[in-house]
């Protein structure tokens, strides 16, 4: 039977920007599947109520990239790692990828189909706005939506970054004898300079019908249960929870008209979804006081922001380990990429450049990454018009290259082809956060990507790749190329 078992990182927590490395080594002791195997990054929310004299409510978090324009892309768990480290103390280095989180975003992007993408959202660290009630609810909280049971959020979700999305090594390494290959040493460098937290139950992500003056008193001499004048026929389309705090505001009204309220605050105590659609809201504690012909009428409800933050304060490697006393592979195939970050002193238009390429690589990726000094995973340059690229002074195309024209795209699929992966995705955009609705946040404008791919010949010796790009205007400041290279791992 396999057995899961796991490893302390080196370092302890509090990760920060500065502190951000994290190392694990795993005893030369047995067989480990590694396809099967993933680290542990544990968040701490911290989230406090900003009024707890009003009661102490639960809010919907969830974590953030803030990136372009705090449009909040929705970037996958293996983004959290910057550059990563394997090595072994009796075989060497296996792989050794700087500005992992750069080419993990734009291979998840390009290979995974928008329902893959979606399929996976429950293990997501930021997740996306929902396709069919429009809104955005992280693994970090548990919100019962009718009842009497008080939603709870869960500061301490691990998020599951896959040992198989950092390195390939890993994806194919389904049986790997560590009496042979020595102790295994992991070593990450984390990318949380931009993580953040998010109130995703903000009303600004609410239906509008929620939040208009749609309600009115159950009993007009208490102010406390609400009924709701409007109907919905799923309740998922309801953004309320038990626990939730809302401001409350309401028209004076009876013979003896009450003093006005102004976003009184109330935690839900009960919510009961009625056979007609309608709702009816209780709350903990009256959220006015009645006299005699006195009552209140147009209700509305709005949502409450808390105080929040987040740090990382804990890693474990959790490894798959085989019940097998040594490996049936003498050899794994792989592949790895080399890095090369270019930035240039001053932004150009047209951008002639040559790289020294290794002879063995077989393809490579060139993103353009935006806001450098910020430290973005994105490639984005919306100004790129055309590009063309000669290999030893041979051209790869027999014209100039157009984005997003037809041989834009026979590029892309058969670098990835050649890099073994498949072209799922043409529609170049990371989801965004919160933008009114789901269509919108997945084709947020701001967050629209572009990466040029391209298979290579491989040689006997160095190669050189001369690069041409073509822009629109002035935009051309840095460069990042990923080098594809097949490697052998042999016993």
């Amino acid at each position: 039977m396999n057995q899961e078992i796991k490893f302390q990182s080196v370092q302890g927590g509090a990760f920060t920007t500065s502190q951000n490395r994290i190392t694990f080594r795993v005893p030369a002791d047995g067989v480990y599947d590694l396809s099967k195997s993933w680290v542990n990054l544990t968040p701490e929310l911290s989230v406090e109520d900003s009024n707890p004299s009003t009661g102490v409510g639960v809010y919907s978090m969830d974590l953030i990239w803030a990136d372009i324009d705090d449009k909040q892309p929705q970037c996958p768990n293996g983004s959290l790692v910057k550059n990563g480290l394997l090595r072994t103390s009796l075989m060497g280095q296996i792989e050794n990828i700087r500005r992992m989180d750069q080419l993990r975003n734009i291979i998840d992007l390009y290979n995974k189909s928008t329902h893959e993408k979606r399929s996976t959202a429950y293990s997501a660290f930021s997740n996306t706005v929902q396709p069919t009630q429009g809104q955005q609810v992280g693994i970090y909280c548990d919100l019962n939506k009718t009842g009497n049971v008080k939603s709870r959020i869960n500061p301490q979700t691990p998020i599951r970054i896959q040992l198989a999305d950092l390195f390939d090594f890993c994806a194919q390494a389904i049986e790997i004898d560590t009496t042979k290959t020595g102790e295994l040493t992991f070593e990450f460098e984390l990318n949380i300079a931009r993580l953040d937290t998010d109130h995703e139950g903000d009303d600004s992500h609410w239906t509008y019908v929620f939040k208009n003056a749609d309600w009115s008193l159950a009993d007009p001499t208490i102010a406390n249960t609400i009924n709701s004048a409007f109907n919905v026929t799923n309740l998922s389309q309801s953004p309320l929870f038990v626990g939730q705090k809302v401001k409350i505001n309401g028209t004076p009204g009876g013979s003896s008209p009450p003093p006005p309220i102004s976003d009184v605050e109330a935690v839900i105590s009960n919510i009961v979804w009625n056979d007609d659609g309608t709702f009816s809201v209780s709350f903990e504690n009256d959220w006015a006081t009645l006299g005699t012909n006195a009552t209140y009428t147009d209700i509305s409800i709005g949502s409450v922001a808390p105080i929040s933050s987040v740090s990382i304060n804990f890693g474990e490697l959790v490894l798959t380990r085989l019940p097998l006393t040594e490996s049936s592979f003498d050899q794994i195939e792989y592949s790895t990429f080399s890095t090369e970050e270019v930035t240039l002193g001053s932004a150009q238009q047209n951008l002639q450049r040559q790289f020294q390429v290794e002879g063995s690589a077989d393809a490579c990726i060139i993103i353009f990454p935006y806001d450098t000094a910020g430290g973005s995973i994105l490639s984005k340059n919306d100004d790129l018009n055309s590009y063309r690229l000669r290999l030893d002074n041979v051209d790869l195309t027999d014209r100039d290259v157009e984005v997003n024209a037809p041989l834009h795209y026979d590029r892309l699929n058969l670098g990835m082809t050649q890099m073994k992966m498949r072209l799922k995705n043409l529609t170049a955009h990371v989801p965004g956060g919160w933008a009114g609705n789901y269509l919108t946040s997945q084709h947020t404008p701001e967050l629209k990507q572009v990466a040029i791919m391209t298979p290579l010949e491989q040689k006997p010796r160095e190669k050189y790749l001369q690069v041409n790009l073509a822009s629109n205007s002035a935009s051309l400041d840095a460069l990042t190329i990923f080098k594809h290279i097949p490697r052998v791992f042999s016993y």
